[in-house]
């Protein structure tokens, strides 16, 4: 795993995303209903809101950095199966995680899905204060992974590795 630093957010991107995760609820309704594989109960939104404000995080921080890149739709009226974020043609999966959760997952379907496949899961861990720390993940690590059972599916998981020596410069997030 790949340390990529900590940056300060703006603060209007939980707002943002608080109103793009109602908006995504909304749009794909049918796709997460009750009964299909999608379904993930009264937690959708929660977990809209999540994933959008991790991929507005990112953006940000990839626009901060002066790091050029092209970005999939973040909310679009069916799932789309391409990457969140591609930097000089490295595709990236943007995975958000909770402030106080030291646990990384990534979907096992979503993850063996050759339509949905990256070379970088990149996870944003958000922090206090509009904080984020920004941690890289290579597809071929996360293979290596625990694999566990959760409530609605199935998913690899890992620890944070709370080590920042680890930070490498290996021409990912260059520009």
């Amino acid at each position: 795993m790949i340390f990529k630093g900590t940056q300060q957010y703006p603060a209007i991107l939980e707002r943002v995303a608080s109103e793009m995760a109602q908006l995504r609820t909304k749009l794909s309704a049918d796709v997460y209903s009750v009964g299909s594989e999608g379904y993930r109960g009264k937690q959708e939104n929660n977990i809209s809101y999540l994933g959008i404000l991790g991929e507005l995080v990112a953006q940000n921080f990839l626009i901060e950095n002066n790091i050029p890149f092209e970005s999939a739709l973040i909310v679009d009226t069916q799932p789309l199966p391409e990457p969140d974020i591609t930097i000089d043609g490295i595709k990236m999966d943007v995975k958000a995680v909770k402030p106080n959760t030291y646990d990384l997952y990534v979907n096992y379907k979503a993850h063996l899905n050759e339509k949905k496949k990256c070379e970088f899961y990149w996870f944003v861990k958000l922090e206090d204060n509009h904080k984020a720390s920004h941690y890289l993940a290579s597809y071929s690590e996360v293979n290596n992974w625990t694999v566990k059972e959760l409530r609605y599916t199935k998913a690899f998981v890992n620890k944070i590795k709370r080590n920042h020596t680890q930070h490498e410069n290996n021409g990912v997030f260059t520009s």
